[in-house]
């Protein structure tokens, strides 16, 4: 374990030039090593509050939403921290905090950016408001990210709903919905009338 800490705090330290001639003296060496060596601490310890809060979330979401905001101020550049605070105020709901529960979720979007479940809280929390049609465009985004992310998918089938949104790709979306959830008893026959209200419409503007 001690050697593999050494191995990641050395990928921390950034090379010299290969055209220096010089080594960096050993005030300048230890410095670097230093701060190599904080910053590992300072990721770590961020990502111990993460698991605590994740641990907390279901049942204590008050002390959750607190762990995750210090794991952030543990490590600023914290995606995982970002996106679960953001959920966790979304889950709780009180005044201010699908406010912050926005920002949070649009840092971890941009620091996850091939990750789909920020930008689906995102979409959550649209719905949540009624901003149906924005939550759809989330949505979507999220399944260009992950074609299979199951939440996006129903998110974006019930957004369809809300907006009353017709056309081949929101019938795609339904179609792939039904290959996992076709057999489930709230979700299969939503699905199926779904389809067939999409369906219907485009036959009818054709």
């Amino acid at each position: 374990m001690r050697a593999l800490q050494t191995i990641l705090l050395l990928l921390l330290i950034p090379a010299c030039a290969s055209t220096s001639s010089k080594s960096p003296d050993k005030t300048s060496a230890k410095r670097i090593f230093d701060e190599a060596r904080q910053r590992q601490a300072q990721m770590l310890e961020s990502e111990r509050l993460t698991g605590e809060g994740d641990k907390l979330v279901l049942r204590d979401p008050d002390r959750a939403i607190e762990r995750y905001r210090e794991a952030i101020r543990a490590w600023p550049r914290a995606p995982i921290a970002y996106n679960n605070l953001g959920f966790a105020l979304l889950q709780r709901g009180d005044e201010g905090d699908l406010r912050d529960a926005h920002d949070a979720l649009l840092i971890a979007s941009e620091q996850m950016p091939t990750d789909a479940r920020p930008l689906r809280n995102l979409g959550v929390l649209m719905m949540r408001i009624g901003r149906s049609s924005e939550a759809y465009e989330l949505f979507a985004e999220a399944l260009d990210r992950d074609p299979n992310d199951l939440g996006s998918l129903q998110g974006i089938i019930e957004a369809a709903h809300a907006t009353q949104r017709a056309d081949e790709q929101t019938l795609e979306y339904v179609k792939r919905a039904e290959l996992f959830l076709a057999d489930t008893p709230e979700w299969g026959p939503y699905l199926a009338r779904q389809r067939v209200r999409i369906s219907q419409e485009l036959r009818h503007d054709y």
